[in-house]
């Protein structure tokens, strides 16, 4: 990274009263933040009526992009589209971190502004004009700095930007390069330490899957939804970092036919040093879907268990988040600090009982037509904290009348 355009960038930061994505640290109060475009995700359906997309934002002071989910109860107060590399500006954005990454979320204080293309200047300008633009406002003299910072390949070199759209395992084609958001179901080490086999599910169906490894965490879950997946080089090392029941993205997988066996092979990516596989936020819209279907299947049945709460122990969020045991069962008394989605009124879901697809009780399904098969969930999470950490909790239950 340029060392004239980060300490370039510092300064102007300073002098915008903004934080520079190097400096940010978890916090609860709202922050605002600028930076460049680097990906928007396309927007989902979120928790009832909730709208959502996801922002990867990166300034000349950052190694790495950060990532912040947005949301809004209606669909129109999302962009539809954000050109890679226009500078936009985030106001009431939080700080949380998961899985030891920070990450952005917004608030009910949010706001967004997007450079607009009539407000770009020249990109053929140096980096001393830049620093002596003082008859513009401080904001605009940022935005200037940023559209020069992306002309000089300031950050391409080093995050490749993707607008590909998420598949769902029941679309996958075969030598298709595809991204997915999945749970792991089964791990199969090899003797060869840059391969690792893995099985992973999202609870969609494909004609062409047969299952080879038997999935660990789901014993009766069909062969048509589980996908065999070789994972190469640092991401076979990543791989080994995971557990079942872990939700995962795999970015630009490589499906192919074996035997009329649909799988996939992830390779190491030269241009990406993090690898293409990564442990999913439980609040990425897509992985809440995966959740929603998982619950909506009638093969699958969450094992009643009659539990001694006496023989749970207390513990706090640090010693919890922080044991080498995982999952983790323990008793801990905590405050709620925020919620998702924000109206509390918005805290159930009307799904379809055959499908799992948004349903209305009037209108029926927009997915298969059904009419008749409308069941009202709880589906919401709750960020809490006992003043040692913070940690986020997702709730469903499938009675919420």
């Amino acid at each position: 990274m340029d060392v004239l355009f980060r300490d370039i960038a510092s300064k102007m930061l300073t002098s915008t009263q903004l934080v520079a994505l190097a400096d940010i640290e978890e916090s609860q109060s709202p922050i605002s933040v600028c930076g460049v475009n680097m990906d928007l995700s396309v927007t989902k359906r979120s928790r009832g009526t909730d709208f959502s997309l996801t922002v990867s934002l990166m300034d000349p002071t950052c190694n790495g992009p950060l990532k912040i989910n947005i949301f809004q109860r209606e669909k129109e107060n999302l962009p539809l589209e954000i050109a890679g590399g226009t500078p936009i500006l985030l106001e009431g954005v939080k700080i949380q971190r998961f899985n030891g990454r920070l990450q952005g979320v917004s608030t009910r204080f949010f706001a967004m502004k997007v450079s607009s293309p009539a407000e770009a200047s020249s990109s053929q300008q140096s980096s001393q004009t830049l620093t002596q633009q003082e008859s513009q406002p401080p904001i605009d003299q940022m935005w200037s700095l940023l559209r020069f910072w992306w002309s000089q390949n300031g950050c391409t070199a080093d995050y490749k930007v993707s607008s590909r759209a998420p598949k769902l395992v029941k679309n996958i084609q075969s030598r298709e390069f595809f991204d997915l958001f999945c749970q792991v179901v089964a791990i199969r080490p090899s003797d060869d330490p840059s391969r690792l086999e893995i099985a992973v599910t999202d609870f969609t169906r494909h004609e062409s899957l047969r299952r080879f490894i038997q999935s660990e965490l789901y014993p009766d879950l069909p062969a048509n939804m589980i996908l065999n997946c070789t994972l190469w080089g640092h991401n076979a090392q990543a791989g080994l970092e995971l557990k079942l029941g872990d939700f995962v993205f795999l970015r630009n997988a490589h499906a192919k036919t074996v035997d009329h066996q649909v799988e996939c092979i992830v390779h190491t990516d030269g241009k990406n040093a993090e690898g293409s596989i990564r442990k999913a936020d439980p609040n990425e819209p897509e992985v809440i879907e995966i959740r929603r279907r998982r619950a909506t299947e009638k093969f699958f049945q969450e094992p009643t268990e009659i539990v001694d709460a006496a023989a749970i122990p207390f513990m706090t969020l640090r010693e919890a988040t922080t044991s080498s045991e995982h999952p983790i069962k323990f008793q801990c008394q905590v405050r709620v600090v925020d919620h998702l989605p924000p109206d509390i009124r918005d805290f159930t879901c009307t799904l379809c009982e055959n499908c799992g697809g948004y349903c209305d009780f009037i209108v029926g399904c927009e997915v298969c037509g059904e009419n008749q098969l409308a069941v009202r969930r709880f589906l919401f999470s709750l960020l809490v904290t006992d003043g040692t950490g913070f940690i986020p909790a997702i709730v469903s239950n499938e009675e919420a009348v």
